[in-house]
């Protein structure tokens, strides 16, 4: 296949002289010749900013602030709803993440969590997927799924987070107070 670039000697009907004819066949040639780095170009200027997102299973927590935690996850892939368990799940390394943050913990203070007054009644919070033993909230063996979603942060580094209520347990009053 052979390829002919058309050399204008006169214009076209109309205000299409043969120069501004000319530079329509540089200017596509020009858009053809850099088309992927025009589409990069592009992409950068409208890049998404989820990079990824997936569903993940919550192992441990590591107290980083006043009731801010960073977890480690691992892939988790749910149970079918018909039962069937014959398909192996694929190893999915992109969610083996740590540290992951919960994103409404970002704002939390010493009486402010999620929106939630701790001081009056007293009310202690702790990690997401965390099961109140008696006395603490246990920041091991997490018992919760998350759907996690991988974004940029300000420095061009990747942020993986999560958005869920942390669970909430009201100390008991006593008697008349």
């Amino acid at each position: 296949m052979t390829f002919h670039r058309p050399v204008f000697a006169q214009g076209l009907f109309g205000s299409a002289n043969r120069v501004v004819a000319n530079q329509w066949t540089n200017g596509s040639e020009m858009a053809v010749g850099n088309a992927q780095g025009i589409e990069w170009a592009t992409s950068q200027l409208v890049r998404p900013q989820i990079i990824s997102h997936g569903l993940v299973k919550l192992k441990d927590a590591t107290l980083i602030g006043v009731n801010e935690w960073s977890y480690s996850v691992e892939t988790w892939i749910p149970l079918s709803p018909t039962g069937a368990t014959s398909i192996t799940p694929a190893a999915d390394e992109r969610f083996l993440l740590n540290p992951v943050y919960n994103l409404r913990e970002q704002y939390n203070t010493i009486a402010l969590a999620d929106g939630n007054d701790l001081t009056n009644p007293p009310a202690t919070i702790g990690p997401v997927g965390s099961i109140w033993n008696g006395t603490a909230w246990p920041t091991t063996n997490l018992s919760a799924e998350v759907l996690m979603f991988i974004v940029y942060d300000r420095s061009g580094a990747i942020y993986p987070f999560f958005d869920r209520p942390n669970p909430l347990r009201c100390e008991p009053q006593e008697e008349g107070v």
